[in-house]
């Protein structure tokens, strides 16, 4: 009867009019030994844009908020978006980085990045991490990493390393 662990990932599906991308929640029923789940939110159709440069960002001296800003400004502008003021645009396709919002043609949509998807869900929640010191260390950094691949945002061991230590000084 009881639920031992929930975890919420990305789901795509595949209709005949393209992919679509859903937030959902498994839950691991420990009764009954096999996962229910169930979908949150819908996250928009999905979008795949090439890379087409190989920006890097120099991390070392940035705090943690603005790092993590500037490493997906980069990795829109590597995949052919234009900054115009707080919006990045491409086509049709405007990413909000101050609303939290990626639409194209006012719909909602998840672009595909790097294996990730950014989408409203994960814009969100990579925007608003925060360190929890009451959460081990390595908890919150296995989070944080969870968080950039979602959104589609590879970086190094050691780039990883020294954004972790921004949060988190032992």
């Amino acid at each position: 009867m009881g639920t031992m662990l929930s975890f919420m990932f990305i789901r795509i599906k595949s209709r005949k009019s393209g992919k679509y991308a859903y937030l959902v929640k498994n839950k691991w029923l420990k009764a009954k030994k096999y996962p229910k789940q169930k979908v949150i939110k819908y996250l928009g159709k999905v979008i795949t844009i090439k890379k087409q440069s190989k920006l890097t960002l120099d991390i070392t001296t940035t705090p943690f908020k603005e790092s993590i800003l500037g490493l997906l400004k980069t990795e829109l502008i590597n995949h052919s978006f234009k900054e115009t003021n707080d919006e990045f645009i491409r086509d049709f396709i405007k990413i909000n980085l101050q609303n939290k919002t990626i639409t194209e043609n006012s719909k909602l949509v998840s672009i595909e990045l790097n294996e990730g998807f950014l989408n409203n869900y994960t814009l969100t929640e990579l925007l608003n991490f925060k360190f929890n010191p009451k959460h081990p260390p390595l908890t919150q950094g296995h989070n944080l990493a969870n968080l950039l691949i979602s959104a589609g945002i590879r970086l190094s061991p050691s780039k990883f390393l020294k954004l972790f230590k921004k949060i988190h000084n032992p």
